[in-house]
C-alpha cells in the first residue's frame, strides 16, 4: 500500500498568506453535484476537513491524455480547497485485478501482478511529471479482498445480493433509487447479449422467473464476486482466485470502490470524483452498493470530468485515438499540459489538437514573461512614500483581478474565467512596467511588486504552474531586504482604499498615511481622473472616514 502522511510538515507561514477565511463575509465555494444536477454550496461534513475519493485507473496499460485531464482537474480542485484553508485527505485507488489485466497477462504469458505493478509505476511517474500532488493513500483491490468479502456478505444478508451459478450478484431491482445519478430508466435498459435479450423477452414480468441459465435474476444485475479457479502457466499465475464463503473467485469491478472508500472514510465522505464515463454504470452501481450497505447516502458531492476529444470523438484506447502522457511530455512541458487541461471547465469536453496546444504554449510564455519582468523590476524597486497615478491604476486592476479570480474559482472551480482574469492582469502588468520605462525614475514601488508577485504565486500554486520561476525566492529577498515598515504601511493603505473588505489594522500610522492618500487623490484630480478620485473618497467613507473638500484643500475626519 502506498501511503502519504496527510499532515504536511513543510508548511510555512506564507501558506496562510492571502487566503480567504472560510467564513469571510459568508462566501461559499459552489460545486456542481452530478447527483442532483444542481449547483450547491460546498459544506463538508467536517468544517475544515475534506474527504475526497477519486476513482483510479485499471492498470493494464499506459495512461493517456484523458486520464491526465481527470487527475490534473481534481489536483487543481484539491489545491484550491487547501488554499482556502481546508485539509484535504485524498484517496485514489488502483484496480489491479480485472479482465483486461488478465487478458494482457495471458497474451504476454506473465504473472498478472507484473502487468499491474508495471503500470502502477508508470501511472505514478506520469502523475509526478504532470505535477499532480500525490494522494494520501493509493489502495489496491488485491490488498482489500477480505474487506470486499465482508462487504458482500452484508449485502447478501440484507437480501440486496444473491448467489448465482457463476458468481454473487447485486439485485438492482431491490434498490429503488437506482438510476438517479445517470438518469437511467431500468425498464428501458436493453440486455447486452442477444441471448439475454431473447431470454428477457420470453419471460414474464415476474423478476423471480426472469433468470438466465446461470441464475441471474435480472439482466441489469451486476457481479459483486465472479467465480473462477486460479489459472497458471507453469509457475506463472495468469488469473488469481481467492477463497470466499460462496466459492473461489475474484471481485467484480464496482464493489472495489465502495469497499475502499468505506475502508478509509467510513459511512460518508465529501467528494467522489472521476471521469464522466464512470457515471454509468460504475458510479451508479457504487451508489446502489454503498447506500444499501449503510442504509444512508454515502457521498455528499459527485463530480465528473468531461472527455478529451479527438476529431469530435472521445479519446480512448478502444478507439485507438489516444496519445499517452509520456509521449506528450516529450513534446510539451508539464505547465503547458496543465494549462491546456484547465483552459476548459473541468465538466466540459476538451478538444485535443497540436494547434490548440501550441496556442496554450504561447499563452503560457506570455504569462511567464510578464512575471519575469516583474521579478526583473523587483531587483531595483524602491520603498516609496508616494504612489503615482500609474501605481494606483495598476493596484486597482490587481485588486479587481484578485476578487474576480476568487469569484471564478468559488463558482465550481471555473478555471476558464480564472485564466481569463489572469490574462487581463498580465496585460495590466505589461502596461504598468511600460509606463515605468517612460518615467525618469523608472524604479518600481516595492510594495506593489510584492503584492503582484504574491498573487501570481498563489494562482500558480493552485494551477500547478510557474514553479520554475521560483517566485517565492524573490519574494523572500524583497521582504527581507526591501519590505520595510514604510512598504507595509503603503501596502496596507492601498488594501484599505481599493479593497474595503479589510478594516484598518492596529498600529498603522494613520496621519501619515492619510496625508499620502490625500496627495494621491489630489494628483488624480489634477490629471482629471475623477473616477478614481471618487472611488478613493467613497471607499474611505465605508471605513468611516469622511473627506471634506474646500478652497484651501481637503481634510479628513472620522464619522
Amino acid at each position: 500500500m502506498i501511503h502519504r502522511d496527510p499532515q504536511n510538515s513543510n508548511n510555512t507561514d506564507k501558506d496562510n498568506e492571502n487566503k480567504r477565511a472560510l467564513s469571510e463575509k459568508g462566501y461559499f465555494i459552489k460545486v456542481y453535484n452530478s447527483l442532483t444536477n444542481t449547483m450547491e454550496k460546498f459544506r463538508p461534513l467536517e468544517q475544515k476537513a475534506v474527504k475526497m475519493y477519486i476513482c483510479g485507473p485499471t492498470v493494464y496499460d499506459s495512461s493517456h491524455l484523458g486520464h491526465g485531464r481527470t487527475y490534473v482537474s481534481f489536483d487543481v480542485i484539491k489545491r484550491y480547497l487547501e488554499h482556502k484553508g481546508y485539509n484535504v485527505y485524498l484517496v485514489i485507488n488502483f484496480t489491479d485485478i480485472d479482465d483486461k489485466i488478465i487478458n494482457k497477462a495471458k497474451n504476454l504469458k506473465v504473472d498478472c501482478k507484473n502487468v499491474s505493478e508495471e503500470n502502477i509505476a508508470s501511472f505514478l511517474k506520469d502523475m509526478l511529471s504532470l505535477g499532480v500532488e500525490p494522494a494520501n493513500v493509493y489502495p489496491k483491490v488485491t490488498q482489500s479482498i477480505s474487506e470486499i468479502i465482508d462487504f458482500i456478505g452484508v449485502l447478501v444478508e440484507k437480501d440486496y445480493a444473491y448467489i448465482a451459478k457463476d458468481g454473487v450478484y447485486f439485485n438492482v431491482r431491490k434498490f429503488r433509487q437506482y438510476g438517479r445519478l445517470s438518469n437511467i430508466n431500468l425498464d428501458k435498459l436493453k440486455p447486452k447479449s442477444k441471448e439475454a435479450q431473447n431470454n428477457n423477452e420470453n419471460n414474464n414480468e415476474n423478476n423471480n422467473e426472469n433468470k438466465d441459465k446461470n441464475g441471474k435474476l435480472n439482466v441489469e444485475d451486476f457481479a459483486l464476486w465472479k467465480f473462477n479457479e486460479p489459472v497458471f502457466d507453469g509457475d506463472t499465475c495468469i488469473e488469481p482466485a481467492w477463497n470466499s464463503p460462496w466459492g473461489k473467485g475474484r471481485p467484480g469491478w464496482h464493489i472495489e470502490c465502495s469497499v475502499m472508500s468505506a475502508k478509509y472514510f467510513g459511512e460518508c465522505f465529501d467528494i467522489h470524483g472521476g471521469g464522466k464515463d464512470l457515471a454509468f454504470p460504475h458510479h451508479e452501481n457504487e451508489i446502489a452498493q454503498s447506500d444499501s450497505y449503510f442504509e444512508a447516502p454515502c457521498v455528499k458531492y459527485w463530480m465528473h470530468t468531461g472527455f478529451v476529444r479527438v476529431n469530435g470523438e472521445k479519446m480512448s484506447k478502444s478507439l485507438g485515438n489516444f496519445v499517452t502522457i509520456e509521449d506528450m511530455l516529450k513534446k510539451y512541458d508539464k505547465d503547458t499540459l496543465r494549462l491546456f487541461f484547465i483552459q476548459r471547465h473541468y465538466r466540459s469536453p476538451l478538444d485535443y489538437s497540436d494547434e490548440s496546444l501550441s496556442h496554450v504554449k504561447n499563452t503560457l510564455n506570455k504569462f511567464e514573461n510578464a512575471i519575469k519582468k516583474l521579478i526583473y523590476y523587483s531587483k531595483n524597486s524602491e520603498v516609496k512614500n508616494k504612489l503615482t497615478v500609474n501605481d494606483v491604476e495598476f493596484m486597482n486592476i490587481l485588486y479587481t483581478c484578485r476578487n474576480k479570480y476568487y469569484d471564478a474559482m468559488d463558482d465550481d472551480f471555473n478555471t476558464v474565467e480564472a485564466v481569463r482574469v489572469l490574462n487581463s492582469l498580465v496585460g495590466a502588468t505589461n502596461k504598468y512596467m511600460a509606463e515605468l520605462d517612460n518615467l525618469e525614475n523608472s524604479n518600481a514601488n516595492t510594495a506593489i511588486i510584492i503584492q503582484a508577485l504574491e498573487f501570481y504565486r498563489d494562482v500558480g500554486e493552485v494551477f500547478g504552474i510557474f514553479g520554475d520561476l521560483k517566485i517565492d525566492c524573490y519574494l523572500n529577498c524583497l521582504k527581507r531586504y526591501g519590505y520595510q515598515e514604510e512598504v507595509k504601511e503603503s501596502a496596507v493603505c492601498m488594501d484599505k482604499i481599493l479593497n474595503t473588505e479589510i478594516g484598518f489594522a492596529d498600529g498603522v500610522k494613520i496621519d501619515g498615511l492619510m496625508n499620502l492618500i490625500l496627495e494621491l487623490r489630489e494628483e488624480l484630480r489634477d490629471n482629471k481622473n475623477y473616477e478614481m478620485a471618487d472611488k478613493i473618497r467613497d471607499n474611505l467613507e465605508k471605513l468611516d472616514i469622511l473627506l471634506e473638500d474646500n478652497p484651501k484643500g481637503t481634510r479628513w475626519i472620522y464619522k
